[in-house]
């Protein structure tokens, strides 16, 4: 029997996420940004919950046409994010089951390769939630929350955004939210569950069913070549990105679905005509439900 040469297989799984991530960001994500910018920075009309609509939204016609074609557009422009999201989320899982991440105590540490990690990466809040799923399975809690907290919110072409649309001070406070949350709240709330809690946790099962497969596929001394490891990998991949799509797509398609609800009947144009703390509230609360691709809430409070 031939050996898993798991060495063999993550230098696939590697070259694969460099190749999607680059294309990702060399044809979708810094491209969509300098728009984005560039729209910001003219004042540009933009949808509620899209920069981009791709169906008009009539202001007479009934709610449920306005819900149905605001939430077609919101999934327009989060289509390519959502499936790179879910593509690099599949492979982080396998790569992971190749190789189980060792556990560290140093949770700084932790949440600084989280935001190494998501920086570059540029995802939404939508696209990085299956990415944060993956990045749980390997019992790093704090690296996980720091990698979907600091990717949309912390890459150069946000940051650039944020420093040259709104007051200096106005900026520095949201870029230090967000460092607070991630190098501060972050830890606290992993020291605060405990290593013994459940999103440290591993599924023993799945678990288990490694442990089984390596063990019976290691017994000889036959190296597993290139032709097998390739798309023996290719497969394991598309089988964990059919599961994610499965359990993830309804959720994010529900999200935006939520989100255009939220937009219809609450404009956010309209927020700015009061102020007190209960409008803060409430702008926090909308801000919360509403899934805008990335950089979109810094267009829209622009």
């Amino acid at each position: 029997m031939i050996a898993v040469d798991r060495k063999k297989r993550a230098l696939v799984i590697v070259t694969l996420m460099i190749i999607t991530a680059l294309y990702f960001w060399t044809q979708s994500r810094y491209p969509d940004l300098n728009r984005k910018a560039a729209m910001a920075a003219a004042s540009s009309a933009i949808g509620d919950v899209s920069p981009w609509p791709i169906v008009e939204v009539k202001s007479d016609a009934p709610f449920v046409e306005k819900w149905f074609y605001t939430t077609v557009n919101w999934a327009h422009a989060n289509r390519k994010g959502m499936a790179f999201g879910i593509t690099i989320a599949a492979m982080v899982l396998v790569l992971t089951s190749y190789f189980p991440l060792p556990r560290r105590a140093r949770r700084l540490q932790n949440a600084a390769m989280g935001v190494a990690i998501g920086t570059p990466l540029g995802l939404c809040v939508n696209c990085a939630a299956p990415v944060f799923k993956s990045a749980l399975r390997s019992g790093r809690v704090e690296t996980a929350f720091a990698l979907m907290l600091s990717s949309p919110t912390l890459n150069i072409v946000v940051l650039t955004m944020v420093f040259s649309l709104f007051p200096f001070y106005m900026a520095v406070v949201k870029v230090l939210t967000t460092l607070l949350c991630v190098f501060l709240a972050v830890p606290l709330i992993s020291r605060w569950l405990g290593d013994g809690h459940a999103l440290r946790d591993v599924p023993k099962s799945d678990l288990q069913k490694l442990t089984d497969y390596v063990s019976t596929q290691t017994v000889t001394n036959i190296t597993e070549p290139w032709h097998l490891a390739i798309p023996r990998t290719v497969w394991d991949v598309l089988r964990k990105l059919a599961i994610l799509a499965v359990r993830l797509v309804p959720l994010m398609l529900f999200a935006g679905a939520l989100g255009a609800i939220m937009a219809l009947t609450i404009p956010t144009s309209s927020l700015a005509e009061y102020d007190g703390a209960a409008m803060v509230l409430l702008a926090a609360f909308i801000g919360v439900l509403l899934p805008v691709p990335v950089a979109f809430d810094v267009m829209l409070v622009s």
